[in-house]
């Protein structure tokens, strides 16, 4: 399976409280020029696993955010491990093709993967301090694209996050389904156009 250029999966927490950071990751990668991916695009299937690791593997890049490392509230408590169970999957990729696949790895505190995933030692995650500024700036550091600057990314955001919430009380009064997920691509790429940013 060829990998598509240009094509970014990301690996992000499904919560209330990253909404504002997934809406921003979104119409910045889109902003930047790039073609996000995730998990929602993939059918809830017996065979779901597969088809996200399929997915991954389409995409030239890959975004984990590994800042979720809390117990959950609800009984039984306990951490979320989807997210660097697919980190270690994208890694995979890596080792295995490094001219195929890159993958980054995004938190929110300083020197805190080091003591959560202690085998990623050596390699430096883009730290976005659980800001939507902090995480465009960590994309503008991760993507060196000629002439991209965290302004621009923030003037895209700002008209998203107004329309994020129109899609959100669309959809369930969730983004995080196929259908709102959809509805924030197309409208991120509007946006953006609109401003100049992408062609």
């Amino acid at each position: 399976m060829a990998t598509r250029k240009g094509h970014v999966f990301f690996n992000v927490p499904f919560d209330a409280r990253y909404e504002r950071l997934y809406v921003a990751l979104v119409s910045g990668l889109i902003t930047l020029g790039f073609a996000p991916h995730c998990s929602l695009e993939v059918p809830a299937t017996r065979d779901r696993l597969s088809r996200i690791f399929a997915l991954m593997r389409e995409c030239e890049y890959s975004i984990h955010d590994l800042s979720r490392v809390q117990l959950s509230h609800n009984s039984p408590r306990c951490p979320r491990f989807n997210m660097p169970f697919e980190a270690g999957l994208a890694y995979a990729l890596f080792l295995t093709n490094k001219n195929s696949h890159a993958c980054a790895i995004f938190e929110a505190e300083d020197f805190r993967v080091q003591r959560t995933l202690s085998d990623l030692n050596g390699i430096d995650p883009y730290i976005h301090g659980d800001t939507i500024r902090g995480l465009l700036i960590a994309l503008t550091d991760l993507f060196a694209v000629p002439g991209a600057h965290t302004s621009a990314l923030m003037f895209v955001h700002r008209q998203m996050s107004a329309l994020a919430r129109i899609v959100k009380a669309q959809n369930g009064n969730t983004l995080f389904r196929p259908s709102s997920y959809r509805q924030l691509v197309a409208l991120s790429r509007q946006c953006a156009s609109a401003a100049g940013y992408i062609p």
